[in-house]
């Protein structure tokens, strides 16, 4: 009897992407060892952010770490869930130990929608997720800048009323086009940092 693979349909999941800015210039001329120190110091820290969160690690990508959450159906609950790890994750670099004399920061896209997920291949097997809304989700981030979270117009309108943000207006992004996109500020629950 053949194994059965797993594989899902979600309606409402929410995706995170987290890039480090300016990595590659700054691990050019490193020692692999100081390079692999880093990223496992950093990555660890979002795992265990992930597991504080209830958020799920998708994977790496070099220096772009992907997660998920609302596997489990409940669209607004995951979308709240990963726009609390996305601001704990951009906290984590400057507690983290610099590359090479160098303070990183994360750029940080946020959306959700419909996927597929599952697993595929023989060797080296791993729980993915497929589909518009994580192709969104990367364009959030690689539209974004440094030390924000970016996020869709459809992630505003889950989280409204759950977290504070800032309108960044139409963007013009990549095999999207022109749309309504924001700045995610902070937790509604959470006040303002006293300057």
């Amino acid at each position: 009897m053949p194994d059965q693979r797993i594989a899902d349909r979600i309606e409402c999941l929410s995706i995170l992407f987290a890039d480090l800015v300016g990595f590659t210039k700054a691990a050019h001329d490193l020692p692999p060892d100081q390079v692999v120190a880093y990223l496992d110091e950093l990555v660890c820290t979002f795992d265990e952010l992930c597991e504080r969160f209830g958020a799920d690690k998708i994977k790496t990508i070099g220096d772009c770490y992907m997660a998920v959450a609302g596997l489990n159906g409940d669209g607004p609950a995951g979308a709240r869930t990963i726009g609390r790890l996305a601001l704990a994750m951009l906290e984590a670099p400057s507690r983290c130990h610099q590359l090479g004399g160098k303070r990183l920061s994360l750029r940080v896209g946020l959306h959700c929608g419909h996927a597929t997920a599952g697993v595929i291949g023989d060797m080296r097997f791993s729980y993915d997720v497929w589909g518009d809304a994580v192709n969104i989700a990367a364009r959030m981030e690689s539209h974004g800048a440094p030390n924000r979270i970016h996020v869709s117009e459809a992630f505003h309108a889950m989280t409204d009323g759950t977290f504070i943000f800032e309108e960044r207006g139409t963007t013009d992004i990549k095999s999207i086009g022109p749309a309504r996109t924001y700045f995610l500020m902070r937790d509604q629950q959470r006040s303002p940092r006293s300057s």
